[in-house]
């Protein structure tokens, strides 16, 4: 099983060599799970995108369709809030980015992410991460 973060969707659906690199590990056919946060998240990157002129509204709406269709089932914010905040007062980092660690965790699934800093975090907690380069 494997949680998809904002970062990872973005890259997969741009089609980007590291995204290249999400895509080829999902194609074991394992179940993909993400926060709900992904559907707000994923409307904000792409909105920066058009806004910086890098991709068409068209583009950016497409975009946002085929990464959430990436994801297998997504999990309630609910369900995953108490933890998420308290994990990000205990590890000082932010409750959004704890979102998808929490679920990584509970779940005891890989999380694709290509945020270096949930990467690190990751690693030193224990949590099976992969960032788009070598398998960790």
């Amino acid at each position: 099983m494997y949680v998809l973060d904002c970062s990872a969707a973005a890259e997969m659906v741009r089609g980007t060599e590291r995204g290249e690199r999400f895509v080829s590990v999902l194609e074991a056919g394992e179940a993909v799970v993400s926060s709900e946060l992904i559907q707000a998240e994923l409307p904000s990157v792409f909105w920066k995108y058009a806004r910086g002129g890098w991709c068409t509204k068209a583009v950016a709406l497409a975009s946002v369709d085929a990464a959430l269709d990436l994801v297998t089932a997504f999990v309630p914010l609910g369900e995953t809030r108490t933890e998420a905040l308290s994990e990000a007062i205990r590890l000082d980092h932010s409750p959004y980015d704890m979102a998808y660690f929490v679920l990584a965790r509970r779940f005891g699934a890989t999380l694709l992410t290509c945020d270096k800093r949930l990467s690190a975090l990751c690693r030193r907690e224990g949590v099976e991460v992969f960032d788009g380069g070598t398998r960790a």
